[in-house]
């Protein structure tokens, strides 16, 4: 992944969007020695005066919006206690 990785940004001209999943392992394990990589690169670029690259937060362009409580984790707690309720019931 980290090659792969690399490789993509190594070729990038311009603009690029990069997004890695936090459900991948593979991802979670290659962003930070990514991250390292990264920084090296950009000194370089900026010691051979070449533009360094950017990392944006998705955030900047996406405007904060506030989430509906759905009221889940009240049900489902609810039903562990109806659950434990009902199982210590029948035990001795």
């Amino acid at each position: 992944m980290l090659a792969y990785l690399i490789g993509k940004v190594d070729k990038l001209r311009g603009r690029g969007i990069m997004l890695l999943h936090d459900t991948h392992e593979a991802s979670v394990h290659a962003l930070p020695r990514f991250l390292d990589w990264l920084a090296r690169e950009n000194m370089r670029a900026v010691r051979q005066h070449r533009p360094p690259v950017h990392i944006i937060d998705y955030r900047v362009m996406v405007p904060k919006r506030t989430v509906t409580p759905s009221g889940i984790p009240e049900l489902v707690g609810a039903l562990f206690a109806d659950a434990r309720d009902s199982v210590a019931r029948h035990l001795p």
